[in-house]
């Protein structure tokens, strides 16, 4: 009994350290997840385009690895809708429109942008993004694009052109939460997740010694 105990406690101890030594070796990390969604607001000044998208919404289809593919929609000015699918590779740096980078960034990271090579996080900020204050990151390289650090996912961009300037920002998501670990770095959540295995664990084996104990 000894034994098999001590081997369950063993394995659980395993598993737990095997999922978090990647994480610690800084293996990209996807923030998103099958059935996510984020829709932005796209408004534009001085005179834009005859055509032009007054709303998007980008929804994740499937996540494999480094690789996500995305379901992108735009409402256009002339009342027609259109829809496309993109796909993501956080490994090799094809980001799409930037759509996603890889999450839990912080000032100083870098990461690969097939048109830019490495880019550099420059900062991380607080700002209010569909109605819940976000840590949100930028590059020293492309200005005027913001990311969420928890996911990746883009939260704001901003274009300028001689004719009109545009301005697209996330205003409603399925992302965002009031549970007590939606914000929580997934290194620390891992740990908390380890220790509360073992003292389970701990706690399972104390008590069958001495219920062993009391019965003789």
């Amino acid at each position: 009994m000894k034994r098999r105990l001590l081997l369950l406690f063993v394995t659980v101890l395993l598993i737990a350290v095997s999922e978090l030594i990647p994480l610690l070796h800084g293996e990209i990390h996807v923030g998103v997840k099958e059935g996510d969604w984020v829709e932005y607001s796209i408004t534009h000044s001085k005179t834009p385009p005859s055509k032009y998208a007054t709303w998007a919404r980008i929804e994740i289809l499937s996540v494999q690895g480094a690789i996500v593919l995305l379901e992108v929609k735009q409402r256009i000015s002339d009342g027609t809708q259109e829809t496309d699918r993109e796909t993501v590779n956080l490994e090799t740096g094809q980001l799409g429109e930037g759509f996603l980078i890889p999450a839990n960034l912080s000032a100083g990271d870098t990461f690969l942008e097939a048109h830019e090579d490495e880019l550099i996080i420059g900062g991380v900020q607080e700002l209010i993004y569909a109605g819940e204050n976000r840590t949100i990151v930028y590059t020293t390289t492309i200005a005027g694009i913001w990311w969420d650090r928890a996911t990746g996912i883009l939260l704001e961009a901003r274009y300028s052109q001689m004719e009109y300037s545009t301005v697209i920002k996330a205003d409603r998501t399925s992302l965002w939460g009031t549970g007590l670990f939606v914000n929580l770095d997934p290194i620390l959540l891992y740990i908390l997740i380890l220790v509360a295995l073992l003292v389970v664990a701990a706690l399972a084996i104390f008590f069958i010694f001495r219920r062993r104990r009391t019965a003789t």
